[in-house]
């Protein structure tokens, strides 16, 4: 290996530390993203001509981004009906009602956020971006957590798991679900369902149980609910309106059986989503000024929706895609492939990595490259890689210098410091251990 070839091979190492390390210190994640990306091009100059590189890169983002815009877009405009239509203290009420009567403190914290996490798998049916919906999260967690006087500290925990969630569900139109269509042949949507239901289920009943502990200590401790500046959060007492569940549920229903069971495109099955929506809650949907109509109001509300996609998902995409160019990452590779490693071990850690490094949608060409060309030769079935990165993608995406958890805890008013013990125990060692689970099953051939 020549000097020019190790220089690239530590560039490229260090530009996936500066990804996950800079956006903490303040920069702008969009800025670096790209910027990084063309440092990889500059560096893999003596390979392949950085313009070409760039611009190879930006067509696969943009031919990503031609599928992945319709789920942002329609996904978006599902959580600001859901926001703006009192969806969300429907579904805050049925939560707390079937507890309220439970006299065993322990059971009934652990029954409620049971609950909670529960419903937020099946409001993620729908295939919510995390984005869209965090508004609408705040709100349902909020209440319920107000009326049961548990810690607001809270809040951002059980937010960041019901991230993991949404990426657990099986058969859901995610974008993490897309592009591991996309790149990993074999993999669809459906493929071994009722072994990632369960390992969705291990969490949801695992992470209840470790946040039910949590807030019983803080309780004994004489800590509670307090407002504090946390702000978007609705009345569960309020006056006005709301729908019924069942309209609350028909859009959601309606997604997950034209995707799902029906195979249509994500994208035509957000459609039908959106209309079943506007047609069962756009009644619920106010104007926010007295001189703003009804349907003025709904068609505001899908706007706003409609301009949430964040410019930061393109950069991590292009960041990833320009890296598997380079020559430095193709010797990466080779040598990755002449360890004496498992390929189910070694798809585990790397989707773990890389994941920490350039995000869900950033990391999917990277494994989608290591698969094809490692792990699929050394006999790692499509089912089994597809599993392990679907697992390791929640591993790792919430170390301390998360923009996400940043985001919620600010959004929530309390710190990274009070929040990330919870944290840590739910959505790090948690997913550590079922990932350690998966991978040891993958080895013995529970997933062909």
């Amino acid at each position: 290996m020549t000097a020019i070839q190790i220089i690239a091979i530590v560039v490229v190492v260090l530009a996936v530390i500066a990804m996950n390390y800079l956006p903490v210190k303040g920069w702008n994640i969009t800025i670096v993203s790209f910027g990084l990306a063309i440092i990889c091009a500059l560096v893999n100059a003596y390979a392949m001509p950085p313009l070409a590189c760039v611009n190879t890169g930006l067509t696969i983002v943009g031919t990503i981004m031609g599928t992945m815009l319709p789920l942002f877009v329609f996904g978006a405009v599902l959580g600001e009906i859901y926001n703006r239509s009192n969806a969300s203290v429907t579904i805050a009420r049925i939560i707390c009602a079937p507890f309220k009567n439970v006299k065993n403190e322990k059971t009934k914290a652990f029954l409620t956020i049971l609950l909670i996490l529960v419903v937020r798998a099946i409001l993620g049916l729908a295939g919510f971006n995390n984005i869209a919906i965090m508004p609408l999260m705040i709100a349902i967690v909020g209440m319920v957590f107000a009326r049961c006087n548990y810690p607001r500290k809270y809040v951002a925990t059980i937010l960041l798991i019901a991230g993991e969630i949404q990426i657990l569900v099986p058969g859901v139109p995610t974008t993490e679900m897309v592009l591991l269509e996309q790149y990993i042949q074999g993999f669809t949507r459906t493929t071994m369902f009722v072994p990632r239901l369960i390992i969705l289920l291990v969490y949801i009943f695992v992470a209840a149980l470790i946040m039910m502990i949590s807030v019983r200590k803080d309780a004994d401790k004489g800590i509670g609910w307090e407002q504090g500046n946390m702000r978007m959060i609705a009345d569960i007492d309020t006056k006005e309106k709301c729908p019924n569940i069942i309209l609350t549920l028909i859009p959601l229903v309606a997604i997950y059986v034209t995707f799902a069971i029906l195979k249509w495109d994500a994208w035509l099955s957000l459609i039908i989503g959106v209309i079943c929506a506007v047609l069962c809650l756009g009644w619920y949907i106010k104007g926010r000024k007295p001189e703003e109509g009804r349907g003025a109001s709904i068609l505001n509300t899908i706007n706003e929706g409609a301009f949430k996609l964040p410019l930061a998902i393109c950069g991590c995409m292009l960041f990833g895609i320009v890296m598997t160019f380079t020559d430095a990452w193709m010797n990466i590779q080779n040598w990755l492939g002449s360890l004496p490693v498992h390929p189910a071990i070694l798809m585990a850690i790397l989707a773990i990595i890389i994941t920490l490094a350039t995000g869900t949608q950033g990391a999917a060409p990277i494994l989608g490259s290591v698969f094809a060309s490692v792990c699929l030769p050394a006999g790692l079935s499509p089912a089994a890689a597809g599993i392990i990165i679907l697992v390791g993608y929640v591993c790792l995406d919430t170390v301390p210098n998360n923009i996400g958890l940043i985001m919620q805890c600010d959004l929530t008013d309390t710190t990274v410091k009070a929040t990330y013990p919870s944290v840590f125990k739910t959505t790090v060692a948690l997913s550590l251990g079922i990932a350690v689970v998966v991978t040891i099953l993958s080895i013995v051939k529970v997933f062909g």
